[in-house]
């Protein structure tokens, strides 16, 4: 079975009548391009076991800072906190006891009273206002394809993703404090958001799987199991023919998607536990 990327273009090429030595031949550069799209394809079509990363991700969330005072003024973006915060805060979230809205603090050195909100602020000039400073946004690894899961290792508590419109809908702003959070949404390929800040330390880890940061054609890893490979070479002919207006499309599109549906069901198979009486356990995907 195939090893690397030259030997699923020669089977490429050696399926379409196509003489795998031609480099000038518009089936040799057509299938070079090819064999990428139908990999990427097959990859983005499920969360596969073969793509978890191990060990998996971990973050550990930020207690809240409410330390002292700060001084606010009405059309400033510029703060002072009574008690200057030992870490940098910048890029952190600040509500301001009295005034419902929710600033980001765009500049802060640790250590420092001084620090900038990201826009000025509308409330009333306060010198001793009291205030929350808080996390609930935080980066995940810089790899994250899918996640899987995500738990609090204190206490084993599972979060449930959802997606933005919902959190936003269910836990507006202003976010409130809490321990344990129960959801979370994903703001970004490699960033989520909790739906409420913690106003405590702790680890919480999560299950995903992994971007390729190579293409084939570069001589990236190939991740799909060796006995899995071939459904590659098929997705590849199959574009190659779509590209190339080639009859034969069709034939190796039928191929293309069983293997692919074929694929994904070994993956699910994986996931189960078969016992003698044919009882099967599922997974975290069905």
């Amino acid at each position: 079975m195939f090893d690397n990327f030259g030997e699923i273009r020669t089977d490429v090429l050696d399926r379409a009548g196509k003489d795998p030595t031609a480099t000038t031949d518009d089936y040799y550069a057509t299938a070079q391009r090819q064999i990428d799209r139908a990999y990427n394809e097959i990859l983005n079509a499920h969360p596969y076991l073969f793509l978890r990363v191990a060990p998996p991700g971990v973050f550990r969330t930020t207690d809240d800072l409410t330390t002292g005072t700060v001084l606010v003024t009405n059309g400033s973006a510029a703060i002072t906190f009574s008690s200057a915060p030992a870490a940098s805060v910048a890029n952190r979230e600040i509500v301001i006891t009295g005034w419902n809205e929710v600033y980001r603090i765009s500049a802060h050195v640790a250590g420092a009273a001084g620090a900038t909100l990201d826009s000025e602020f509308n409330g009333t000039t306060n010198a001793t206002a009291r205030y929350v400073v808080f996390q609930r946004e935080y980066a995940l690894d810089a790899q994250l394809r899918h996640i899987v899961s995500m738990t609090i290792s204190d206490g084993g508590v599972s979060l449930d993703q959802r997606d933005e419109a919902w959190l936003r809908r269910m836990y507006p702003d202003p976010p409130s404090a809490l321990w344990p959070p129960e959801y979370f949404t994903r703001i970004g390929e490699q960033r989520i958001r909790l739906q409420g800040y913690p106003n405590v330390s702790r680890r919480i880890e999560y299950a995903y799987t992994q971007l390729t940061e190579t293409d084939l054609v570069d001589n990236g890893t190939i991740l799909i199991p060796r006995g899995f490979r071939h459904v590659i070479a098929d997705g590849a002919l199959y574009w190659t023919y779509v590209v190339l207006n080639d009859d034969r499309a069709d034939a190796a599109g039928i191929l293309y998607a069983a293997g692919k549906e074929t694929l994904i069901a070994d993956d699910l198979r994986k996931r189960m536990m078969l016992g003698r009486n044919g009882t099967r356990q599922s997974g975290d995907y069905k």
